[in-house]
């Protein structure tokens, strides 16, 4: 199960995610950002309650860098599994 929360402010969403990356749960992470992106805001993806992000995951988050989506937080565990 994945919990996915909104936090927006004037020039920045936040997205809060909560358990693990894995199977649907990637793609639900991906329509989530698109969804904020099309805001015209700052994306920050907080990674604070992430267990785990499968192979599919890693791929979409090294993406999401690349289109200067800001991930924060990330557990231990996972800033291992984004240094791949």
């Amino acid at each position: 199960m994945l919990r996915i929360s909104t936090i927006e402010t004037d020039d920045t969403t936040l997205l809060k995610i909560e358990g693990r990356i894995i199977g649907r749960w990637v793609d639900a992470v991906r329509e989530s950002c698109c969804a904020a992106r099309s805001r015209g805001r700052q994306i920050l993806v907080d990674l604070t309650g992430v267990s785990f992000v499968e192979p599919e995951g890693i791929t979409l988050l090294h993406h999401l860098q690349d289109e200067a989506v800001i991930l924060v937080n990330p557990t231990p565990f996972v800033s291992e599994q984004l240094r791949g």
